[in-house]
């Protein structure tokens, strides 16, 4: 009976190495998935945000449009190698902004460095 339970424990082990992006820290990110209308703090629309999961589940691609001539994207995924979410986020307006940081037990934390309109460099932080 210990053998049989060993041989089951490695089979599971080994079908989760297997399947890429298959570790628990990749689903942290899952609740966003689906199709979200954005307000602004006082309440009023300010977009539409569409969020799905590609490349096997790996990336999480959200599309945001106001609907008033601006949009944008970005790429999120978890890097195992560094146990940390990165997103790449980019819009029509030429901006790039690379974001990092981990799901905090409630909410998803990513912060980075963007240069402001006056060269000046400014942290940016989402939850």
């Amino acid at each position: 009976m210990k053998l049989l339970g060993f041989v089951v424990l490695f089979f599971v082990t080994s079908i989760s190495q297997a399947i890429p992006c298959g570790a628990p820290e990749n689903r942290q990110f899952d609740f966003w998935v689906g199709d979200w209308q954005v307000h602004k703090p006082d309440g009023s629309f300010a977009g539409m945000n569409r969020i799905t999961l590609e490349y096997g589940g790996c990336v999480v691609h959200e599309h945001y449009a106001t609907g008033r001539g601006y949009s944008g994207e970005s790429l999120n995924t978890y890097d195992a190698a560094r146990k940390i979410w990165h997103q790449t986020w980019v819009d029509d307006s030429g901006l790039l902004l690379v974001l990092e940081g981990h799901w905090d037990g409630r909410s998803m934390v990513l912060e980075g460095i963007a240069a402001g309109g006056d060269g000046a460099s400014t942290k940016q932080r989402i939850t």
